[in-house]
């Protein structure tokens, strides 16, 4: 792990935002695991800058794995941690055609492509504590039946990066705004 550079050629935000990300990143690494992926069982899992990046093989899996992370961030009390309680995820979801092959100098397998650059463009659009997706999420939502959340129509909405407007879904457990979803387990942060 690369050192921080010597404090007077960093800012102290930037400072300050490198350790809130560590502290989150350790926060959710030991909760994350336990209180959702337990359930649904991602292909692969990364971390982009400040993004998390999860592939499914399915879209329930990603929608619900969504629905649960964002609960658990929202649930957590940051502040007993010196975080502020404001802290929050977004999540966007897209579905497409991915490429997986080995990084050649990690040696990890991966998945790329143009529909990864489509949700990232989603996510940074997303109200904070919300779940975005692309309309061809959403489509393969219904043709699934998946019945333990709804794609509800936001409208045509401009994408990040001038990527374009797209049709745009807001992602939430069917039985209703707010109620959160019903985790196996509870966070205990």
């Amino acid at each position: 792990m690369a050192e921080l550079p010597p404090l007077s050629q960093r800012s102290e935000n930037n400072y300050w935002l490198l350790a809130t990300l560590g502290e989150v990143a350790l926060i959710l690494g030991e909760n994350l695991e336990a209180e959702v992926q337990s359930s649904y069982k991602p292909v692969m899992k990364n971390t982009w800058g400040d993004a998390l990046y999860y592939v499914f093989s399915n879209v329930r899996d990603a929608g619900l794995f969504a629905l649960e992370v964002c609960d658990l961030v929202q649930s957590t009390d940051w502040e007993k941690v010196g975080l502020p309680a404001s802290l929050n995820l977004r999540v966007a979801l897209h579905t497409g055609v991915v490429y997986k092959y080995t990084n050649p100098i990690t040696g990890d397998t991966t998945y790329s492509g143009t529909h990864v650059n489509y949700a990232a463009r989603i996510e940074p659009i997303t109200p904070p504590g919300k779940v975005y997706s692309s309309q061809e999420f959403a489509a393969m939502v219904a043709s699934e039946g998946v019945k333990e959340f709804t794609c509800d129509y936001v409208g045509k909405t401009p994408l990040a990066k001038g990527y374009g407007t797209f049709p745009t879904y807001h992602v939430r457990p069917s039985w209703g705004e707010g109620m959160g979803v019903d985790r196996k387990h509870s966070s205990s942060i």
